[in-house]
């Protein structure tokens, strides 16, 4: 090894510098290494950009094919039915709903051992206490169960023949005289008419199937202003 005229050596100045442009070496790989992995990220970004907006033209391109046109040539627009209509949908579905919530009421009192709290017959069946409450005034009304007690010490039970007073038409909802009870315990009363325009069937099968359920016990013939009207029958409690 040769020696500087100051004495050091020349071999030890060659290390550090060889060191160095190492060191160096692995600082230019390492940022260029970042800066490929940034490159990636936002290619991959893109890409997916690109493919939600394919898609989304996709699925626009299906609807449009699917979708009838209208007679002007134009794309149709889903058809609403109007307010009128809507409410009678609701009304028609609230009344549905009352029905079997007292069913499930009453079938609770049939089946219980003993006289309940209405606690005890809402939490069971996972009711509102408002729809509770309107499930056993109907239902007492109906003479299908007695109430004993008040306040707080209040308790319900099934009637003895509580099952016949509901009446077989009663509990098929899917029927004419079922729809028809629905409609009468909902509004309270109802002419000939508004049953035939309620149900959408002629008025004359209407008063048909009334006849039955007068004939069964489970409605009668009243007056409203001198204008004839059905109403449901109440047993006495």
């Amino acid at each position: 090894m040769s020696q500087s005229p100051d004495g050091s050596y020349l071999g030890a100045g060659r290390g550090a510098i060889l060191e160095a442009v190492e060191a160096q070496r692995h600082e230019v790989m390492r940022l260029a290494g970042e800066d490929i992995r940034r490159v990636e990220d936002r290619r991959e970004r893109d890409l997916r950009r690109l493919d939600d907006v394919a898609g989304s033209l996709a699925l626009g391109e299906s609807k449009a094919e699917t979708s009838p046109p209208s007679s002007t040539g134009a794309p149709a627009r889903p058809e609403r039915p109007n307010g009128k209509r809507r409410r009678k949908g609701k009304r028609q579905s609230a009344s549905q709903k009352a029905l079997e919530s007292r069913e499930a009421v009453l079938r609770l009192l049939q089946e219980a051992d003993g006289p309940r709290a209405s606690g005890e017959i809402r939490r069971p069946l996972g009711l509102t206490e408002h729809t509770t409450t309107n499930a056993l005034k109907k239902l007492i009304a109906e003479g299908a169960v007695e109430k004993r007690g008040t306040g707080a010490h209040t308790r319900y039970l099934a009637a003895r023949s509580s099952g016949a007073r509901l009446g077989a038409a009663q509990l098929k909802t899917d029927t004419i005289q079922g729809k028809i009870l629905m409609i009468l315990d909902d509004r309270g009363s109802a002419s000939l008419n508004e049953l035939a325009q309620a149900l959408r069937i002629p008025a004359e099968r209407v008063r048909e199937e009334c006849a039955a359920l007068i004939a069964e016990g489970e409605i009668r013939m009243s007056t409203a202003g001198g204008a004839p009207i059905y109403v449901r029958m109440r047993a006495a409690a």
